[in-house]
């Protein structure tokens, strides 16, 4: 389907068909009705106009209806319009010179009687690179507009109702480029992820990894400079206490937890792991499992969609089948890599190509890490070496273990107070 339009008396116009004059005529009066003074279009026309330089973008208004049982909160409101323009107006959208903004003054509520209301509102919706328009191309974009709507809360959604004055019905399915337009794709706004300028920072303190943390950056820093259109999963393997949970928790600290999901294979379920996706406010760009190999054949399969190529979730719910974009890249430690091989016939292993194996630490390695966590609390180094040679005769080879020794016994290390203790209370361990 394309938009209707009329040819002399659109209500869309060329809005920069100006020359050098046009600056007096735009300080008194918006051009054609199609923007008004404030808004990004007229300053952008302002600018244009000053400078010489001719461009003609097309502006083209949208209106937005919404059905509710009572009047909408102006708060609430602008937060849905806000998270449907971040959703439109993605990285790609952007890159190809799109810019959607509300118009001022444009929200009405009519009522309908009863407790019934309708709520409209406008936006502008225009391309910086008028050369690359199309009426199929800005059609693409209305449809994004109006599924991003539908992906607002509540059982009534933001819908286009007309676009520059005529009524404007949304197709079944149509195609874009020969890309499919899923009537029951849900669009999703995506956490904001990049790398910042400090990211070695975050990984102080982590010993004897250097090479693992150049491994974990690598796809991170593939995803975020192609816009996530290129996702290598990770695979960290190794025995536990060896780096590889403390790597990623380093991996979430930098990007933000708006960014980055970190859950437990064996804490959660295939329909929980969905659950929880729908209820975040934004996708997360990072997904961490940990100990992937004890998560259930279901929540594989779950996770095998996530990397496939498509990056789409299908549901089944109320309304039927569902579509949710799901374009992140996989982190997922493994305490037993034989065992992940096993499961759903090694698919999912065989998606996280990128492998990374961390061993035990050395023994100067963990006297570093012993040490950095006694400077933390103010603590003595010479209580590390009793800590290792104490380990060392009972068989303790977790870091963790071992750390959290040096902490509770602190100086009572030193005069041997700490170990009686231990020696002590160890029959039944």
């Amino acid at each position: 389907m394309t938009v209707q339009t009329t040819s002399a008396t659109s209500v869309r116009r060329r809005l920069w068909s100006l020359n050098l004059q046009a600056t007096s005529v735009l300080s008194t009066r918006a051009v054609n009705n199609s923007c008004v003074p404030g808004t990004t279009v007229y300053n952008a026309l302002m600018q244009q106009a000053q400078n010489g330089s001719v461009v003609e973008p097309t502006v083209s208004i949208v209106t937005l209806s919404k059905l509710s049982g009572r009047a909408l909160n102006a708060s609430q409101r602008d937060k849905q319009l806000a998270v449907l323009i971040s959703t439109v107006l993605n990285v790609k959208t952007a890159r190809a010179g799109w810019n959607l903004e509300v118009r001022p003054q444009s929200f009405k509520t009519v009522e309908l009687g009863g407790n019934d209301y309708r709520n409209e509102v406008s936006l502008n919706l225009w391309n910086s690179k008028p050369e690359a328009v199309t009426a199929k191309t800005t059609e693409v974009v209305i449809r994004q507009i109006h599924q991003a709507g539908g992906a607002s809360s509540g059982s009534n959604k933001w819908r286009v109702s007309e676009v520059d004055g005529v009524v404007w019905d949304a197709p079944e399915r149509d195609t874009d480029e020969g890309e499919a337009l899923d009537p029951d794709k849900e669009l999703v706004t995506y956490a904001d992820c990049f790398i910042p300028d400090n990211a070695d920072s975050f990984f102080d303190g982590l010993y004897g990894v250097d090479a693992q943390v150049n491994m974990v950056m690598r796809p991170l820093e593939r995803a975020v400079s192609s816009d996530f259109t290129v996702r290598i999963n990770s695979l960290l393997a190794g025995p536990p206490a060896c780096g590889k949970s403390e790597a990623l928790t380093r991996v979430v600290n930098m990007v933000g937890e708006a960014a980055a999901l970190k859950v437990d294979a064996t804490a959660v379920t295939a329909a929980g792991f969905q659950q929880i996706l729908k209820d975040r406010p934004m996708m997360p760009r990072v997904i961490i499992v940990e100990e992937i190999e004890k998560g259930s054949e279901d929540f594989h399969r779950v996770l095998l969609a996530v990397t496939d190529d498509r990056a789409e979730l299908r549901r089944i719910t109320a309304r039927g089948n569902t579509v949710q974009d799901c374009k992140v890249v996989l982190y997922a430690t493994c305490n037993d890599t034989d065992a992940f091989k096993k499961s759903v016939a090694g698919a999912l292993y065989s998606r996280c190509n990128n492998r990374i194996g961390f061993s035990k630490c050395e023994p100067e390695v963990l006297a570093r890490i012993i040490n950095d966590k006694l400077d933390r609390v103010g603590e003595d180094h010479k209580i590390t070496p009793k800590v290792m040679d104490y380990c060392s005769r009972h068989g303790i080879n977790d870091v963790r273990e071992m750390i959290a020794l040096a902490m509770c016994g602190g100086t009572d290390w030193l005069n041997g107070t700490y170990e009686a203790e231990l020696d002590a209370t160890r029959e039944g361990l």
